[in-house]
């Protein structure tokens, strides 16, 4: 075969691309690209070559590139959160690593970009849910509430089942938008710390959950040392008095006090408030201005789906959701955690207004950490 190089392309001809290869200094030969999605010097690009199918709606070089492009930048920011801790991370990562055959399936049959899509969706709505239930430190970090709206946008054109190229075109455009919006999320530069020693109990987030005992005035959570800065136990008025807590607005509300156990069979008596619709408020004290603050409820678990709205000082935070439920060992403890940013005095103003106007919302004693 006998390739003839030309500096412009010929006239009058119609050219259909076979490959591309970029020519850098030092390059000395041509070979098979390692990776195809991103060839390098002197490796033959195929990513834009037009591929002949059957009848019907075909992927264009265009949207195989951007599809490409974004489900590896997808697989690359769930990897990050998998080392975070996030398990469903982990299943939207290895779906990603097995789309590599489908794909290639894809060039040679009617393209159908939903089919290659919606089980990532899906995947990734399930991912969003663990962390807001199991990770609040990062469900609370800036820019989540945009990258949900995201996903919700990208979800929507997904199930629309798009055929014609420029629907496609746009299921790539949301897909590539939902990754910009998580990337700030995932790649947020915590302040670094220096190692500290030890203080306090250790213990994990995990087993925050299903504490028994109360939480002492220092505790080293997962390596990181945090201090209690206050403490508010409910039906007890001096307590109630000194956090300024009341509700307002509610359908209804009453007081109880309970005994319980967790998993580990431990019996516990509190007492603590509920209610129906409306809003909590309470006051906190002792705070460090710009650093977090960990929330820590204690609540009965009987009913699932405890959805709040937290504000700070009339700033909307985020959402505190409780969605499990146990009917046997009904104590439970759920931790919220307020960035920093919006901690800008010694004091603040806390609120928790019901989502669900019908759920009633319960809360025992409420515990404040900060990082020591």
């Amino acid at each position: 075969m006998k390739i003839e190089v030309m500096a412009r392309e010929p006239d009058g001809v119609e050219a259909i691309e076979l490959g591309r290869v970029r020519l850098e200094e030092g390059v000395r030969e041509i070979r098979d690209a390692l990776d195809p999605r991103v060839p390098g010097p002197g490796e033959v690009d195929l990513r834009f070559v037009p591929i002949a199918g059957t009848a019907g709606s075909h992927a264009t070089p265009q949207l195989r590139v951007e599809v490409a492009n974004g489900l590896s930048e997808k697989a690359a920011l769930s990897q990050l959160l998998s080392k975070m801790g996030v398990a469903p991370a982990n299943h939207l990562r290895k779906r990603r690593a097995g789309r590599g055959d489908a794909e290639q399936r894809q060039r040679g049959r009617t393209f159908n970009l939903a089919d290659v899509l919606t089980g990532v969706v899906e995947l990734e709505r399930e991912m969003i849910e663990a962390i807001e239930k199991d990770f609040p430190q990062i469900a609370a970090r800036k820019g989540f509430a945009e990258y949900k709206k995201a996903l919700e946008a990208l979800t929507k054109v997904v199930r629309d089942r798009p055929r014609d190229a420029d629907g496609c075109l746009g299921v790539a455009r949301f897909l590539s938008a939902s990754n910009q919006a998580l990337t700030p999320v995932v790649k947020e530069k915590l302040a670094p710390s220096a190692k500290k020693d030890i203080k306090g109990e250790q213990t994990s987030w995990k087993d925050i959950v299903l504490r028994s005992k109360e939480f002492p005035d220092e505790l080293n959570i997962d390596g990181s040392n945090f201090v209690r800065v206050d403490h508010l136990q409910l039906v007890n008025d001096e307590s109630e008095k000194s956090h300024k807590f009341r509700i307002e607005g509610q359908k209804d509300m009453w007081k109880s006090r309970q005994t319980f156990t967790l998993s580990d069979k431990e019996s516990v008596s509190d007492s603590g408030v509920a209610y129906i619709g409306g809003e909590a408020k309470w006051q906190v004290g002792n705070l460090k201005p710009g650093k977090d603050l960990i929330v820590i409820k204690r609540f009965d678990a009987i009913l699932g789906e405890q959805i709040c709205d937290i504000s700070v000082d009339g700033k909307k935070v985020g959402q505190w959701k409780v969605t499990e439920a146990d009917r046997k060992h009904r104590w439970r403890n759920h931790y919220f955690l307020v960035p920093g940013t919006f901690v800008t005095n010694d004091s603040l103003e806390m609120s928790a207004r019901a989502v669900s106007a019908e759920r009633d919302i319960n809360m025992f004693q409420l515990w404040f950490y900060q990082p020591a």
